[in-house]
């Protein structure tokens, strides 16, 4: 990795923390509200806070976004960012639950990538159909023309 992208991924990181600073220091409410409305459900307040760290890690992707394409930086950044959620799995004994948030996030991303194939073909196809059309209409129209100019 070179001296660039590493300090562009530690920028990203502390831009990160300062956000998760402010948002304790300033009692966002988002968390804070929900800290004592489900502090007698535990299952409820698992879910808040893996909702947070969720937030909390596609924040730095936006800002990652915020820096110009630079493929190298990007895969170098993933990379890091795997390595964070994994560490923060790994302290969280729920690894069958992990297991399955990736498994319904890969689901979910092949089904939305499916999707988007589909739209592709689909507009394709209504591309050709209408050249069809224009060229079709064309063609009569050139043949009115031609009538026309004849019949005078």
């Amino acid at each position: 990795m070179d001296k660039n992208t590493l300090i562009d991924i530690l920028t990203i990181l502390k831009k990160g923390r300062k956000k998760l600073l402010y948002d304790f220091i300033n009692e966002k409410t988002d968390i804070f509200e929900a800290m004592f409305k489900y502090e007698d459900d535990e299952q409820l307040m698992s879910l808040v806070i893996d909702k947070y760290f969720t937030e909390y890690i596609n924040y730095h992707f936006e800002l990652l976004k915020e820096i110009q394409n630079n493929h190298n930086l990007e895969i170098n950044f993933s990379k890091v960012m795997l390595e964070f959620i994994n560490h923060f799995d790994n302290l969280n004994k729920n690894s069958r639950y992990s297991e399955k948030l990736y498994y319904k996030v890969l689901q979910d991303k092949k089904n939305i990538l499916e999707e988007l194939i589909s739209i592709g073909c689909s507009d394709r196809e209504k591309f050709n159909q209408l050249k069809y059309i224009y060229q079709k209409d064309k063609r009569l129209f050139d043949r009115e023309i031609k009538l026309v100019g004849e019949t005078k």
